[in-house]
């Protein structure tokens, strides 16, 4: 993996950033500015950018479509990127919305943070995710490389899915926190997967790093 978008280093050495853009993710849950046909989204500003955050899904029923594991092409650079039908739905319905095409980057979490790696590399544009599942072949993830940052809690089993036995993979930097979960655990697929746990754990970093700060100053 070569070096990220500048963009994406920023927010990966800056941790009050990510919190901010989290907590962007847990609002849209409560209050969106958009939705079309059932993609709720708003554009918001944070860290000097205009950011498109999407709401994505804490709830089983949320995963029908996300279950099926067929892909479909996506036209970008690479003629060869092969992603998740069922996200390239969802992502397809906001792509020429005009909130969408004024950001300047894309953030989801879960489902949404799939859709937001789709509408970055259809735009060419930065995006973040928090525990989003697989996107899509290792076309797919070789061109996100460059344009997304991955925010993968350790416990969080449905950053595993689909399965890399489908020839689904991750692609982008990647910043993992919390803590693994415990086998006898396995049971619980959203354990430690709501944007809430993502949100505290951020939050628990922002600490740590200020306290250092105020350490060593």
């Amino acid at each position: 993996m070569g070096q990220p978008h500048p963009l994406v280093t920023r927010f990966a050495n800056g941790p009050e950033l990510i919190a901010d853009l989290a907590a962007a993710c847990r609002d849209v849950y409560n209050q969106a500015q958009y939705e079309v046909d059932g993609v709720r989204f708003s554009l918001i500003p944070i860290g000097g950018l205009s950011w498109v955050v999407i709401e994505g899904s804490e709830d089983l029923e949320d995963w029908a479509d996300g279950l099926l594991f067929c892909k479909t092409k996506w036209p970008i650079a690479s003629t060869k990127a092969k992603v998740h039908r069922g996200f390239a739905a969802q992502a397809s319905r906001i792509l020429s919305h005009p909130a969408v095409r004024k950001a300047r980057a894309f953030a989801g979490h879960s489902l949404g943070g799939a859709i937001a790696q789709l509408l970055s590399a259809w735009h060419n544009k930065p995006s973040v995710s928090f525990g989003s599942p697989r996107v899509g072949g290792p076309a797919f993830a070789e061109y996100m490389d460059w344009w997304h940052l991955r925010v993968e809690g350790r416990g969080d089993r449905i950053t595993h899915f689909p399965s890399s036995w489908l020839d689904y993979h991750h692609g982008g930097y990647v910043l993992r926190i919390g803590e693994r979960l415990p086998w006898w655990k396995f049971w619980a697929p959203l354990h430690d997967h709501s944007i809430a746990d993502y949100c505290w754990e951020l939050n628990q970093l922002v600490d740590v790093t200020t306290d250092r700060i105020v350490a060593d100053g």
